[in-house]
């Protein structure tokens, strides 16, 4: 999927040109502390609706990270 984006203005926010730095690990780091914070509140066994938002807010930043890390790999 990553292979069919052209160079311009997609491709470099994908790559984080705009940031001045790779926007991949950024985004890799929203998911992972959402599922950490998610499986913590699984162990203690409170707040389940909490811990179920938190896994589903991972999912959704799981998917603009795989998008991220994709434009970076084929590139």
């Amino acid at each position: 999927m990553a292979r069919f984006i052209r160079p311009g203005m997609v491709r470099d926010a994908l790559h984080g040109v705009w940031l001045g730095h790779p926007l991949h690990p950024m985004l890799i780091q929203a998911s992972a502390g959402a599922w950490l914070s998610a499986s913590i509140l699984d162990f203690t066994g409170r707040e389940e609706k909490a811990a179920r938002r938190l896994v589903t807010a991972g999912l959704a930043a799981a998917v603009p990270a795989a998008v991220a890390g994709a434009a970076d790999w084929f590139e």
